[in-house]
């Protein structure tokens, strides 16, 4: 192979070309001192607050994470769209509101507690906080008087009724004149009347040697525009009765009185439930028979005919005569129920002829009227008892094991 000398224009063709690879290889490495290396697979990026490490693109073909949007107010289960079934997140009930302030921080915090284990509905934590209450009034008026100004501005109804309990707890306090006071304003003038209703049952607790307070109940129960406070006060009247007899039938005509004048079936309904029917007298059992007997509400003729069942053995005829007139006139399956029941009850051996007397006419009946008639005729006449045999016979109708044999009555 020959060589020949390179030519001037050769010899300019390769200076250039030397010249345009300096030239690249000096940006590249201007661009390389500015911008990092790519670490190798499997390295970990630079950390270095001066150098922001690497990171990988998302892959095209992965949705972006959804967020899952918490709502304002409470509501159900939030699902989030998601390409891979479903996010369930359980969104609370926000806490109560906290009362107006104004009490002492030691009260406040107190109350703050009470709330939350009310919230949090842990029944150990409520215990604990209504014994700290009590802890902190020990039977000191002042701090009682704080508790129920609490009270009076606490929004949540379990919290209510802890902080009525610890007062009501501490016999210290019970009777006292500044804190019955304080109870019966709340009664009379409150502004809410869930706590008028608990401040109501409160007052029934407590001694009465003037009289001033079952009057003042009285009022509440005869003529207060909310219902639910009228029934409280009548729950509370019969509370006073129970415990002092002496005003039982005084308590007595007060039921009735309002039975009389209310307009809605519920206080009536109430009213003649806490009727003490083992006091009443012959007019009150007249009326019970003639007036609420034959009420449009079949809840009210219900609860004539249970008070009716708990009349004094010298009271039975009256009562007897009554509940048979009421069965033969009424066309509800249940009332005609408990107008048997309250028959045995008054009745014991006694209303073996008012049954009898009945079942010509008993109709769908018949059958009930029988049983009780078979399970006295083997002279079990305990009341209790023999409503115990016939419910044991009509579960075995139903299906349940039949009795053995002889013991309808036991």
């Amino acid at each position: 192979m020959s060589t020949r000398e390179p030519r001037g224009a050769d010899l300019w063709f390769w200076i250039g070309l030397v010249l345009v690879l300096a030239a690249g290889a000096a940006v590249f490495f201007l661009r390389s001192a500015r911008q990092p290396r790519r670490p190798p697979p499997g390295v970990p990026s630079p950390t270095s607050s001066t150098i922001s490490p690497y990171r990988e693109p998302a892959p095209a073909a992965s949705p972006p994470r959804p967020t899952i949007p918490v709502p304002l107010e409470p509501g159900p289960i939030v699902r989030p769209p998601h390409s891979g079934g479903h996010i369930d997140v359980e969104v609370p009930p926000p806490p109560p509101p906290k009362p107006a302030t104004g009490m002492s921080k030691e009260v406040a915090g107190l109350i703050d507690s009470l709330r939350d284990a009310c919230f949090r509905g842990d029944p150990e934590a409520m215990t604990k906080a209504q014994r700290n209450l009590s802890a902190f009034m020990d039977g000191d008026r002042a701090r009682a008087l704080e508790l129920i100004d609490a009270f009076r501005q606490e929004p949540d109804a379990s919290a209510q009724e802890c902080i009525i309990g610890a007062i009501a707890s501490d016999q210290r306090l019970v009777g006292d004149p500044a804190i019955v006071s304080a109870f019966l304003d709340l009664a009379e003038h409150g502004d809410d009347s869930t706590r008028r209703r608990v401040a109501l049952l409160f007052l029934a607790n407590n001694p009465d040697p003037s009289g001033e307070l079952s009057d003042r109940l009285r009022r509440l129960a005869r003529s207060d525009s909310d219902p639910g406070v009228q029934v409280s006060a009548l729950h509370a009247l019969s509370m006073f009765a129970e415990v002092r007899p002496s005003l039982s039938a005084q308590v007595n005509r007060d039921l009735l009185d309002v039975a009389t004048a209310a307009t809605d079936p519920m206080v009536r309904t109430n009213a003649l439930s806490v009727f003490r029917g083992r006091d009443a007298d012959a007019s009150q059992i007249e009326s019970l028979g003639g007036r609420f007997l034959r009420d449009p509400e079949g809840a009210v003729r219900l609860s004539a005919a249970e008070a009716l069942g708990q009349v004094r053995p010298e009271a039975r005829g009256a009562a007897l005569n009554q509940l048979g007139t009421a069965f033969g006139q009424e066309g509800a399956t249940e009332v005609r129920r408990v107008i048997l029941m309250s028959i045995v009850r008054a009745g014991r051996a006694d209303a073996r002829a008012t049954l009898e007397r009945l079942l010509p006419t008993a109709g769908a009946m018949t059958e009930d009227v029988r049983d009780y008639l078979e399970i006295l005729g083997t002279g079990e006449t305990n009341p209790d008892a023999v409503i115990q045999a016939k419910a044991v016979r009509d579960a075995a109708r139903e299906g349940g094991p039949a009795p053995p044999p002889g013991t309808e009555g036991h």
